[in-house]
């Protein structure tokens, strides 16, 4: 088992690792505009590999909130 501490856009840019499934938790609310992140975790998925994320649902203009 590996484990990286890193920007999760820029390891999946930078892995030769291929991966079955990717998951990815409370997250992508702390990362703004979400095109890179799909675009690298579909460069490091396998054919037939599997996407699994959470999502909430917060306001579009600051001051941001989360709901439930």
């Amino acid at each position: 088992s590996q484990t990286a501490v890193q920007d999760i856009v820029e390891y999946m840019d930078q892995t030769k690792q291929k991966f079955d499934l990717v998951i990815c938790v409370d997250t992508l609310v702390y990362i703004g505009n979400l095109n890179p992140f799909f675009a690298a975790a579909v460069k490091v998925l396998n054919t037939g590999g599997m996407l699994a994320i959470s999502a909430e649902q917060g306001d579009d203009s600051p001051p941001y909130t989360i709901r439930k």
